[in-house]
Parts: C-alpha cells; structure tokens; sequence
C-alpha cells in the first residue's frame, strides 16, 4: 500500500523521521550552530513542546531554540543552582563550545558581577571561562553602567544654579 492511498483513507500516521540537518524543535536547517539534547529538564520541555513528535536519537537543536529552552527552563525554576554542572569546555556566558577558540579567564571585578547576574541561577565554577567575544562584549556592559552611573552623579549645570 503507497502512502498516497494510506493518506487517502486517513490514516494520518506520524513518521518520526529524523533529519540531522534540522532543528528538532523548530524544524529549521541547522547551518553553523547546533547543540544536542541533554538528558534532564532540556530534553522534558523539548519533548513536551513538539508532542506528539518524538526526539530521535541523536536530534539536534538550533542556537535560538536552546536559548529559548534555558531561558524558559530558568524562568520556570526547573533547573535549581545547586544541581547543575557546568561543563568546563563551554563558555559560562553563552555556553558554547571553548573547543579550538580563544577564551578568557574571570578575574575578580565588575565584569564578574555581570556575569553573576546574566546566569544566575547558574554559578560560576572554579575556573570558568568565557568566549573572548563574550568578553569584550561583558566588558562594553560594564562600561556602559559606569557611563550612566557617572552621568547620574554628575550635577548638571540647570541644578548648579538652583539658589
């Protein structure tokens, strides 16, 4: 029986075919950036956003779609400080991979309390490291807080002449 007249009867069954090419959450070619499906609070709210669907073994996800996963998971206080384990071997800001790139360590300061306050709950373990694009990109944060705390404190000259 072809799947034509299959389709003609309606029997609409799903194929859980897997393209490895493909985002298994948004179906979108996946380019550059993919990450797998861990097992735990990702791979429940993935298998729960694409229900009926499967995830296959060894099904991708796309970068925007992992974001969307943790930033929901964090928000719905799935996952708890205390129970994950960072990886060593990706980036404590953006969580890609530090395989074959330049990094950077996270000395003391103000960038740290960006970092802190980006990931939290998530912690900053024993040396973590960080994207040198992240980096920079941390350090125009801090610059840019220190620019408008600065502006906030300085008088300007309307309140000078206040008598």
């Amino acid at each position: 029986m072809s799947n034509d007249s299959a389709l003609a009867r309606g029997d609409h069954k799903l194929q859980h075919c897997h393209d490895s090419n493909v985002c298994v959450s948004c179906r979108t070619s996946l380019f550059r950036c993919a990450h797998s499906i861990p097992e735990g609070a990702e791979r429940q709210y993935i298998a729960e956003t694409i229900t009926p669907r499967e995830i296959p073994e060894g099904a991708l996800i796309c970068f925007a779609c992992w974001v969307h996963t943790w930033r929901t998971i964090q928000q719905q206080g799935i996952i708890a400080a205390s129970t994950v384990v960072m990886n060593m071997n990706v980036c404590v800001w953006c969580r890609w991979s530090l395989a074959q790139t330049h990094s950077h360590s996270i000395p003391e300061g103000p960038e740290r309390t960006i970092i802190t306050e980006t990931i939290y709950p998530r912690e900053i373990p024993p040396g973590g490291l960080v994207f040198y694009a992240c980096w920079v990109a941390i350090c125009r944060n801090v610059e840019h807080a220190t620019r408008i705390e600065d502006n906030r404190q300085t008088p300007t000259p309307s309140s000078l002449h206040q008598d």
